[in-house]
């Protein structure tokens, strides 16, 4: 008989119907007053999560191709600073820079842009180093897990291709008191979404799709009743096609950055360092499968379980692979099996052909990527990838960082 938690069910999304809800953001901060403590809910933030990127750097030269677009909005009337940071598959910071956003501005790049050419709004932001075109080529061997440059070591996994795969973080730096009050709820300005472009690494055709970000507020109580950010409710998942998921954040160390702040501190010390008040994320997911559909791929993002740093290449550091707690699969009947194979063993990747370790034609998936040894328990965030389109459609999170 396979052990399921009882929170399971008791929490299941499978029980709740989810309503399909389109936000306005005025300028009141209506919506960020309105979070959910822990909930997923789509509200402005303050710091955004791309969980996964891909880009071709075979295409460096040339129009079209593999490719991550990120698209950033300060919903605010104040001027703000965006710090985005790229990280490797091995949660490694690698380099950084920063965007001016005007009231109400909006940023978009392309990744390969930055990755291939270093084409940022303004060069003397970029920390560590400048991006000139050796840091580049270094950087880039980084997210194919090959040496790098200055130092012959490997920062991320070789996965036999020119494709650079990681994840990236953006912040905003600035303190948005447009009040006069230092509410940290004020900082919750960045909304944003992301567009995956080109050939999915299973062979698909050729697409272009929104995938939501995760944003994570900042939230602080006040001691003035009337001022109190409201953060209380069950935990809600609401899909926006043309926005992205967002999670409010509560005030604690146990947050959404974790010991990666501390990869921030020692790898990249001449670049801003984010706070580690942000929300907890959830870590136990449902997947609906159907391999009629065609290719599946997991798209997973982790929270990093140590503390990561360059390895000797042809090894990955000790953590490695990430631990999880249960993977179970059902038909569509309810008939269970446990499935033992890893589904994401970095902190971010594609996962091909995982359906070939499920018996079943069709049904979902239930993954507790928590670790065991993990305390706070570990935090994670899926996307599918079918015919190579990237999307959360079928994908819902049974527990959020407060409930786990």
């Amino acid at each position: 008989m396979i052990r399921i938690f009882r929170d399971f069910m008791k929490y299941t999304g499978f029980c709740r119907s989810y309503s399909l809800t389109i936000f306005v953001m005025l300028v009141t901060f209506s919506a960020a007053a309105n979070a959910q403590k822990c909930g997923i809910d789509s509200v402005p933030a303050r710091t955004i999560l791309i969980p996964y990127f891909e880009t071709n750097f075979d295409m460096c030269d040339q129009t079209g191709g593999l490719d991550t677009v990120v698209r950033l909005t300060n919903i605010s009337a104040v001027n703000t600073t965006a710090v985005l940071r790229f990280w490797t598959d091995w949660g490694i910071p690698v380099f950084g820079y920063m965007v001016n956003l005007d009231g109400y501005g909006t940023y978009r790049v392309s990744l390969r842009e930055v990755l291939c050419k270093g084409s940022v709004p303004d060069p003397e932001t970029t920390f560590p180093l400048p991006l000139t075109e050796s840091n580049l080529l270094d950087y880039r061997s980084r997210f194919v897990g090959r040496p790098s440059t200055s130092d012959e070591l490997c920062y991320g996994s070789d996965r036999g291709n020119n494709i650079g795969v990681g994840y990236v973080t953006i912040d905003n730096e600035a303190n948005n008191d447009i009040f006069g009050d230092d509410d940290l709820v004020y900082d919750n300005v960045l909304m944003g979404d992301v567009f995956y472009r080109g050939k999915g690494s299973a062979g698909d055709t050729a697409i272009e799709d929104i995938a939501q970000l995760l944003t994570l507020e900042k939230c602080k109580k006040k001691k003035n009743q009337k001022k109190r950010l409201k953060c209380r409710g069950k935990n809600r998942l609401r899909k926006d096609l043309n926005s992205m998921f967002t999670l409010e954040a509560v005030e604690s160390s146990t947050g959404f950055y974790g010991v990666s702040a501390v990869h921030l501190e020692s790898l990249i010390e001449e670049g801003p360092v984010p706070g580690v008040s942000q929300e907890v994320l959830p870590g136990v997911f449902a997947v609906q499968y159907d391999k009629a559909e065609g290719p599946f791929e997991l798209i997973v993002w982790r929270d990093n379980q140590g503390a990561s740093s360059p390895q000797l290449c042809g090894t990955t550091p000790e953590h490695f692979p990430l631990e999880f707690t249960q993977v179970v699969a059902f038909d569509e009947e309810s008939q269970p099996t446990e499935i033992l194979v890893n589904p994401a063993p970095f902190v971010t990747q594609a996962t091909t052909n995982y359906l070939d370790n499920v018996p079943f034609s069709s049904g979902w998936l239930y993954f507790n990527l928590h670790s065991g040894n993990s305390s706070p328990l570990s935090q994670a965030w899926i996307y599918v990838r079918r015919n190579g389109v990237i999307s959360s459609s079928g994908v819902n999170a049974l527990f959020d960082g407060c409930d786990a």
